[in-house]
């Protein structure tokens, strides 16, 4: 089937179950599809649950997908889910994920007691950022920024280096466009993760109605 040649694609799930996030592995399709999960050492669930309502989440390159469905819970480090609904689908590249003046921190890479800047994301990819302060910035200097980025059970910290790639000066802030630098892929799991978990909430919320 086209839908289990999609699955066996993804590397990583999140199996979201009241509104807990369970980071999992997909080992197995069972012959009326559903589905087997192996879970992360530190996702560990209790046993016995049976037939919870819950989300699925996976990225394949630039899509997101997701789909809900009944979850069971035979073991702490498996979880079975029967799918419910169709697998949706964001097939929009690089989206610019618009933050509402997310709170953040920049200093001047390199320095060790650099001066700490109040910034504000206003949004983010996993190659940049774009992000508005009171503050001039060199544009010859590179940067680190530290991003705390929150939405429901999930909470991570985003940390890179960026060069600034444009400047907009406004009546009494400044607006930068920025491109991270040498960004590790545990970083950009972080912002695709709070992404998808952001951006897809609202259809989450809507097919839970």
């Amino acid at each position: 089937m086209e839908i289990d040649k999609i699955l066996k694609k993804a590397k990583e799930f999140i199996i979201i179950v009241e509104e807990k996030e369970h980071i999992a592995q997909l080992i197995d399709i069972g012959k009326k599809g559903e589905l087997f999960f192996e879970l992360s050492k530190d996702s560990k669930y209790g046993e016995g649950e049976l037939g919870l309502k819950g989300s699925v989440l996976f990225r394949i390159g630039n899509i997101n997908y997701f789909f809900q469905g009944k979850v069971f819970n035979p073991t702490p480090s498996t979880m079975i889910v029967v799918r419910e609904t169709e697998i949706f689908t964001d097939r929009r590249s690089e989206v610019r994920f618009e933050t509402q003046s997310l709170p953040a921190k920049v200093k001047e890479h390199g320095i060790l007691h650099s001066e700490i800047i109040q910034v504000y994301v206003l949004n983010l990819t996993p190659k940049g950022v774009c992000f508005e302060t009171h503050e001039k910035l060199d544009e010859d200097k590179k940067y680190s920024i530290e991003i705390p980025l929150e939405v429901k059970y999930f909470s991570k910290t985003v940390y890179a280096n960026f060069k600034i790639k444009y400047v907009k000066e406004k009546q009494n802030f400044y607006i930068y466009g920025a491109e991270f630098e040498n960004i590790s892929e545990e970083e950009k799991n972080k912002i695709n993760r709070y992404i998808l978990l952001e951006k897809d909430k609202w259809e989450i919320d809507y097919l839970n109605a």
